[in-house]
């Protein structure tokens, strides 16, 4: 997900707790659901704020992952199949990077749209 789309889903969700807990209707649920988007929407932001460093880690974390997943190996070999299994999942669900999106034509002065 991108940076700007989490900064987005966490201000809306901060705006949206802010007006529940304004004009929602007094009770349990909408003081939970206000409290909960509150919660989420901290998280988010903080993760937003995080991104470029969570992401410069990315490599170090796959290659520390790795090096776990041998050791465990080396000292319980009978967990080989679930490790093969776990490798299988994670390499099904990383991140794919999107094709490059056809880059728009250049203005050339003197021409209309």
């Amino acid at each position: 997900m991108s940076r700007k789309r989490i900064g987005a889903v966490a201000l809306l969700l901060g705006v949206v707790a802010g007006l529940l807990w304004l004009f929602g209707p007094a009770g349990a649920a909408t003081a939970q659901a206000s409290a909960a988007c509150l919660r989420i929407g901290t998280v988010l932001g903080a993760i937003w704020l995080a991104l470029p460093q969570l992401q410069a880690w990315t490599s170090r974390l796959v290659m520390a992952a790795l090096l776990a997943l041998a050791l465990v190996l080396a000292l319980w070999p009978k967990l080989f199949v679930l490790a093969v299994i776990a490798l299988v999942i994670a390499a099904l669900l990383r991140p794919r990077l999107a094709p490059d999106a056809p880059q728009p034509a250049a203005h050339q002065p003197g021409k209309s749209r």
